[in-house]
């Protein structure tokens, strides 16, 4: 069996899973340039070097950390087809890189002030600021953002049901001020729309127009790292450092299916928690070291 015809296998598997569109169609794209760079051969043809080639290759178009999502991904289909019997056992040996580690600046509070300062009480305004707010204080991913449905926001016992990855459903609690933003939000918009964030005229909020609205805050702010993502990793630092720092409560409010996915916001608690009291424990520092400065 050619890739290609596997490729469509696979992606007829996925659909029947119930995968969601955002998933399949990121296999899709993924998995097709690789068909494209390695060619339509047959898929007993295809070896651990072959991908491993693919690999190196991309590294010179992408950054490593996207090159190990499209490696993560290939692999899924690969293990796919090892399924199938259709090509050999090559999955142990498909190398996928090492997890660049990273320290991600969240902001700072003084940000977070001048970031929602940015807001007026126009339409446009209570949206923009119910959304920024349902990243930065509930954590939630920018595509749950823009399809979130009237019906999944319950204003009496302030939560929001939210649809994640995957299609799988998680209850968020929502804050005070969020609560009060949202409510004003939605005497401003259109009754018949389907959903909760729309246009004045209640088109469904396109992601042009989302990544127009950061492009846009950024050059008021100032703060140019500012991107959606940015607000979610800020949200979940500050419940490790603020709250009851539980990293299984931390996993179920991000929607992550595997904890250990969460567990990098521990890294990031630790890192700023130092930053901010400017101290830590030192043995030299404790029991002197001053002549080695003499």
């Amino acid at each position: 069996m050619k890739l290609s015809a596997a490729l469509n296998e696979f992606l007829r598997y996925q659909r029947l899973r119930n995968n969601s569109l955002a998933t399949i169609e990121t296999y899709t794209v993924v998995i097709s340039k690789f068909i494209e760079w390695v060619e339509d051969i047959d898929c007993a043809a295809l070896t651990a070097d072959k991908v491993n080639d693919y690999n190196l290759y991309l590294r010179e178009c992408v950054q490593l950390v996207s090159v190990r999502t499209y490696i993560r991904h290939i692999r899924v289909f690969i293990h796919f087809c090892i399924r199938k019997h259709w090509c050999a056992d090559i999955y142990n040996d498909i190398i996928l890189p090492k997890k660049p580690v990273k320290i991600i600046e969240i902001l700072t509070p003084e940000e977070i002030k001048i970031l929602m300062h940015q807001f007026d009480s126009s339409f446009y305004g209570l949206r923009n600021m119910a959304m920024v707010m349902l990243m930065l204080d509930c954590g939630l991913r920018a595509n749950e953002v823009c399809t979130l449905v009237p019906d999944n926001v319950n204003y009496k016992y302030k939560y929001v049901k939210v649809c994640g990855k995957g299609n799988k459903e998680r209850i968020v609690p929502l804050g005070n001020a969020l609560v009060e933003v949202l409510k004003r939000y939605i005497l401003r918009r259109p009754s018949y729309a389907n959903f909760l964030f729309v246009s004045a005229v209640g088109d469904p909020l396109k992601r042009t127009a989302f990544k127009k609205l950061f492009k846009k805050l950024r050059d008021k702010t100032g703060i140019k790292r500012l991107h959606p993502h940015l607000l979610r990793h800020t949200f979940a630092t500050n419940y490790l450092l603020y709250s009851d720092g539980d990293i299984y409560k931390l996993s179920m409010l991000l929607g992550h299916s595997d904890v250990t996915t969460s567990e990098i916001y521990l890294h990031y608690a630790n890192y700023f928690s130092f930053m901010q009291h400017k101290k830590s424990f030192s043995f030299l520092d404790t029991f002197g070291a001053s002549g080695a400065l003499d």
